[in-house]
């Protein structure tokens, strides 16, 4: 071969060869350089150039180029895919001529069309029923590949109809059923009351008898009572009060502009709101009156303060207990109430061992002073529980103590530190 020459022009040559040897069912086109020829699987394919979508077969001595897998054999002798609808068998039927509605079709070369439901649709009773369409018969139920390719699934949470008035927020549940909240609309049993009706929402429908229909309110404080055309039932309104008191006119209502009026019988108990009087009665014409009581209170800091009490005796309260008072004598302090309405002593005063308690108080004897009695006047010094006349200073000096039995031996000690402890004469003759 020289170089650079086309491999269909070789190939064509030794088909002419072949040709010339007798293999007559050979094809003498020139193979297409879109798709190589392909391999021979006999030693007489070796010399045998197939067209394209065709296969060399060498049996029994006999070499033929046949379609390859997935091929057939169109009318014009060339080998066309089997997806090619058109032209499908040898016979060239269409199928797409007769194709249902949502179907695939696809060729069979040796039994013609077929046709299935598309991926996405449902084969239900024959037919092919897109996704997502409902049943004709129930509206829970539709098309769902996913869950079913051959029958309707269920349509869970959808909105439906489940064709009662008196369910609203249909909704597609179990089982394929359509299923609402009930309510309830039930009519007012009042005369002008709303009428209520289902209409397959969340509220009725409401009607009201007209304006000015007779009616009556219940009210006995109403009278003329009449329809408003909202439901309610209004009459025109009376005020029927009954007299301030026990015995006063008792008022009441009765469906008129007029108003019932009674009183209570005489003798009837009842209160003149005066807590001085007892035995309270009415007179039978709206009075009420009792027997007076008087209450005095008594003159004296813990005496009993009297009150009425609306009975025949008086409500005594007395100064409470721990009230300071006087009883009257100047010896005791600390005077208070009891609570019983006297005034209690308190503790005797205690004018110490100079003085004496009198109505006036503390009298003290000669050399004493102070509150109590208990402090020595000018000139005078105390001497146990005494006061005594302070002595003529004494000189200031001082000694050593020579005594050895004593607790300052050999100390230096001043008269004045031994005052009242020892006599004059015995400080001044002991050294």
């Amino acid at each position: 071969m020289p170089p650079g020459m086309p491999v269909f022009r070789v190939l064509f040559v030794v088909g002419l060869l072949l040709g010339a040897l007798g293999c007559s069912s050979v094809s003498s086109e020139p193979a297409e350089t879109s798709q190589p020829p392909s391999e021979p699987t006999d030693v007489g394919c070796e010399a045998t150039s197939c067209s394209t979508n065709e296969v060399c077969v060498a049996e029994g001595g006999v070499v033929d180029c046949l379609c390859e897998d997935g091929f057939h054999r169109d009318l014009d002798g060339s080998c066309i895919s089997d997806a090619t609808l058109t032209s499908c068998t040898s016979a060239g039927i269409d199928c797409t001529e007769s194709q249902p509605n949502g179907t695939e079709a696809s060729c069979d070369p040796t039994n013609g069309c077929a046709y299935n439901c598309a991926a996405d649709t449902c084969s239900i009773d024959g037919q092919c029923i897109p996704s997502g369409e409902a049943s004709p018969d129930n509206p829970c139920l539709s098309c769902q590949p996913d869950l079913d390719p051959g029958a309707y699934s269920e349509l869970s949470g959808a909105t439906c109809d489940d064709g009662d008035a008196c369910t609203f927020g249909d909704r597609c549940g179990d089982q394929g059923l359509c299923t609402g909240t009930p309510i309830v609309c039930e009519d007012d049993a009042a005369e002008c009351g709303a009428s209520r009706s289902c209409n397959g929402t969340d509220s009725c429908t409401v009607t009201y008898a007209e304006t000015g229909d007779a009616c009556n309110d219940g009210e006995a404080c109403t009278f003329a009572d009449v329809c408003d055309g909202q439901g309610a039932c209004v009459g025109t309104p009376i005020v029927c009060e009954s007299d301030s008191g026990s015995c006063g006119a008792i008022r009441a209502c009765n469906g008129t502009s007029n108003c019932d009026v009674a009183y209570p019988g005489a003798d009837a108990q009842c209160d003149d709101n005066d807590l001085c009087t007892f035995s309270d009665v009415c007179d039978g014409a709206g009075g009420c009156s009792g027997t007076p009581v008087v209450c005095e209170d008594e003159d004296s800091v813990c005496g009993a303060v009297a009150s009425c009490n609306g009975s025949s005796t008086c409500s005594l309260t007395f100064t409470p207990s721990g009230f300071e008072c006087d009883d009257g004598n100047a010896c005791t302090v600390g005077d208070a109430c009891d609570g019983s309405g006297s005034c209690q002593s308190g503790s005797s005063i205690d004018c110490g061992p100079g003085g004496s308690c009198v109505a006036e108080g503390c009298v003290g004897a000669a050399g004493y002073t102070g509150d109590a009695c208990r402090e020595c006047d000018e000139g005078y010094i105390p001497e146990g529980d005494e006061c005594v006349l302070a002595p003529e200073p004494l000189p200031d000096f001082a000694l050593v103590d020579v005594n050895s039995a004593s607790e300052t031996f050999n100390q230096t000690i001043r008269f004045e530190d031994f005052r009242g402890r020892i006599s004059a004469w015995y400080f001044f003759h002991s050294t």
